[in-house]
């Protein structure tokens, strides 16, 4: 199970930021070879979110981190 304390639902359809990246890693490391974009399918269908809110929850996630562990070469995506 993907879900703790840091991944977790504001609400229906509304993922955090940490279980969205979560599901983004899990949904790349099974397509291996791929690229990003079928992952990012494969995740936001998971999510039962769009692509484009997949993309805005990571680049958040993105920005937050680096700010957070002063690491301006965080990247996920």
């Amino acid at each position: 199970m993907l879900e703790n304390s840091a991944n977790y639902w504001h609400g229906p359809g509304d993922p955090s930021s940490w279980l969205a990246v979560t599901v983004f890693i899990e949904a790349r490391e099974k397509v291996q070879g791929a690229p990003v974009d079928v992952s990012l399918e494969l995740a936001a269908q998971v999510l039962g979110v769009t692509v484009e809110r997949l993309r805005s929850l990571i680049r958040w996630h993105e920005q937050y981190m680096r700010w957070h562990d002063s690491d301006p070469d965080y990247a996920v995506l």
